[in-house]
């Protein structure tokens, strides 16, 4: 019957897509299907389908030059703008059905189809056209999109995954193909963390290939070229350190610095490279390194910041730290360092005025400065202060996205450098209210993600370092109002905003709320009962389910924390249970105690949850055999899964043993639930 069912589900996608071929109903038949074979099958589909859009699309264009208005001119101004043209909204399809093809082939344990896959689409099209129909995805991806698609690629040969955090709304365990692509930031692969990385020949022919791709047939200048590859080149750099000869790749990097010196990232990736081989003498070369660069990249404000930082970092440099993330705060005004750091600070505020350039010499005090910074932000000055007027070219208005948080970041860095000097001689008298200023003054969600955090970590390193009740009681109630400040729900960014589909990310709030967890002991109540408040105010983020249960069992293993730790991801799986994170947390807790029927029972409960995740079968595979071994498994259910999973683990049938599936007391194996904790959701004890 379940055949039978697959059949007749394949007929329906088949008549829907015959008589309405677009991406979305495509798309959808991707999702009904339920085996690898039929949903590749219509990702195959899908790609032919905006193949033949794209010829439609360029034909259109050739007749009709007018373009129509953009769909984003009626949109309300919260929501992010959609792909502006068709041009670059098939690229983004093209590279969502790429990487959902080769997320299939991760989940279902075909990592060299997968690597196969990717190496016909990136470089291959004629061989690509005659074996899988791949042909048309690289000529059909924008240049941004080519450099996105490498870096999967590359991420892929060293780790056999997808960056999921950087691509998908979900945790990897909890990824499915179809899944849409919610964001497209260039990312850095952690080279150092492979545990089995690739040759070096291999990944090195990959950046090649990259870079000829990216930037073969543009006929751009070279300063071009390397601005449009930058993501792949920073990874280059960083995969020649952890891998070669670091003084070669500090060569190669200072030499393309010489041939586009206003590139500001590759400034920050050497200073950061420098900084990471410790001490102060190397410290002094990154501060240096991004000196040069403020000579050669005027106008950014984020050099200005991290110059400063570093600065008062170096003022209380210690060897032997190791706590990173209140780095540079806290130090004292009269070092000649932080002295060093304001000057820092006012050269960055002195050249969005008229004359600031003969200005940076004169005897400008910190009150002036603050005064100066609070113009250009909107804030209020007194009224009897006379500021110069802004440079021409400056229109504070117009000042966003990155430019006005690391203003703001200036700002507050500059409010805690002087507050013992302008005490009661300024509206912000405290840091404390710079950043709260600072917090609610910028709208987009990246722009307050960053100025919480900031402040976070400020307000942490202050509660480090008192220990005081009132410190420790003012960073609660901000931990608590960033959570409720920053929304959860994200609208897919792709999409023209006729459907209702959103997502939720907690990437924001798992960041501030292990912050705030590292400050106590692994064993501390309070900081269990702060768990418990955060699961019921976010009860669909998984991670915080599992941080929670890691929590309870630091607590002690008796019977009261296990019961606990049962009965919070027993409720949390009865309401969603999509959540393979959660099972395989709850499968090791009952694996820790040896209880065969629980787990045999949550390993059938997961694989129809999950029934295409093969690493979810070798493992049920793999205990299912050391039960046959002990004697208490069924052999025919085994011997299913040997014959099914056995070759992905390289397992001979000579384990199955006739004999072996009674149990312990001579019954055979029951297949009926086992005994749940008493206090769970009813509907978890329907399953």
């Amino acid at each position: 019957s379940g055949k039978r069912l697959s059949e007749e589900v394949d007929a329906l996608c088949l008549s829907a897509l015959t008589n309405c071929p677009s991406y979305t109903v495509a798309f959808e038949c991707v999702r009904a299907a339920k085996t690898y074979q039929s949903k590749r099958k219509w990702l195959k589909k899908t790609l032919g389908i905006l193949k033949q859009q794209s010829t439609a699309t360029s034909k259109t264009s050739e007749t009709s030059p007018s373009p129509s208005p953009s769909p984003s001119s009626t949109l309300p101004p919260s929501l992010p703008p959609p792909l502006s043209s068709p041009t670059l909204l098939s690229s983004h399809r093209h590279l969502e059905v790429l990487l959902n093809l080769v997320l299939l082939d991760q989940l279902c344990g075909r990592p060299d189809i997968a690597e196969r896959d990717f190496l016909l689409s990136l470089s291959s099209p004629s061989l690509a056209s005659r074996i899988e129909g791949l042909d048309h995805i690289l000529a059909s991806l924008s240049e941004d999109d080519k450099v996105l698609a490498f870096l999967c690629y590359l991420h892929f040969t060293c780790f056999k995954c997808l960056p999921h955090s950087s691509l998908f709304p979900y945790p990897s365990s909890d990824c499915s193909p179809p899944i849409r692509v919610v964001t497209k930031a260039p990312f850095e692969i952690p080279w150092s963390s492979s545990n089995c990385p690739p040759p070096h020949d291999q990944v090195m022919l990959i950046f090649k290939l990259a870079l000829d791709k990216c930037t073969g047939d543009t006929g751009l200048a070279s300063s071009a070229r390397i601005r449009q590859c930058l993501p792949i080149y920073c990874n280059l750099f960083l995969y020649e350190v952890s891998h070669s000869d670091q003084s070669k790749t500090f060569k190669s990097l200072s030499r393309i610095l010489q041939m586009c010196p206003e590139v500001e990232e590759l400034w920050l990736l050497l200073s950061r490279l420098e900084e990471a081989k410790g001490g102060l003498d190397n410290l002094r070369c990154s501060i240096n390194t991004l000196t040069s660069a403020i000579i050669n990249c005027p106008g950014s404000v984020g050099l200005y910041y991290r110059v400063a930082l570093l600065e008062m970092r170096a003022s209380s440099f210690n060897p032997t730290a190791t706590d990173t993330v209140t780095e540079g705060l806290l130090c004292s005004s009269n070092n000649p360092n932080s002295l060093q750091a304001f000057e820092i600070l006012k050269a960055c505020v002195l050249q969005f005025y008229e004359g600031g350039q003969g200005e940076k010499d004169a005897a400008v005090g910190p009150s002036d400065v603050l005064m100066l910074y609070r113009k250009l932000l909107g804030q209020m000055i007194p009224y009897n202060y006379v500021a110069p007027r802004f440079a021409v070219s400056v229109d504070p208005k117009n000042i966003a996205g990155h430019t006005l948080v690391s203003l703001w970041m200036c700002y507050c860095l500059l409010v805690e450098l002087t507050q013992d000097e302008v005490s009661g001689e300024c509206f912000h008298s405290s840091v404390e209210d710079a950043f709260e200023s600072a917090v609610h003054s910028v709208h987009d969600w990246d722009g307050t993600r960053t100025l919480w955090l900031k402040y976070l970590a400020y307000l942490r390193g202050k509660c480090l370092k008192t220990w005081i009740s009132r410190d420790f009681k003012a960073y609660f109630d901000c931990v608590q109002r960033s959570l409720c400040a920053v929304d959860t729900q994200q609208t897919f960014p792709h999409l023209l905003y006729r459907q209702p589909d959103a997502f939720h990310s907690y990437s924001f709030h798992n960041e501030v709320i292990e912050m705030f967890m590292s400050c106590f002991p692994a064993n501390s109540k309070w900081k269990l009962a702060q768990l418990v408040k955060l699961v019921n105010q976010f009860p669909r983020n998984t991670a915080l389910v599992k941080r929670l249960v890691e929590c309870v069992l630091d607590q002690g293993s008796g019977h009261q924390q296990v019961e606990l730790a049962r009965t919070v991801l027993a409720n949390t799986l009865a309401e969603d249970p999509c959540s393979l994170l959660l099972w395989k947390t709850a499968i090791a807790i009952e694996l820790r105690f040896d209880r065969v029927r629980e787990v045999r029972w949550m390993y059938r409960e997961a694989t129809k949850t999950f029934p295409l995740d093969a690493d979810l079968w070798k493992d049920f595979l793999a205990f299912e055999l050391k039960q046959l071994v002990k004697g208490s498994a069924n052999p025919s259910v085994v011997r299913k899964l040997v014959d099914t999973f056995g070759p992905l683990l390289e397992i001979s049938p000579r384990f199955l043993l006739e004999g072996r599936g009674k149990a312990p007391d001579g019954n055979q194996t029951s297949d009926l639930p086992p005994r749940l904790p008493t206090n769970c959701s009813p509907r978890f004890k329907e399953m």
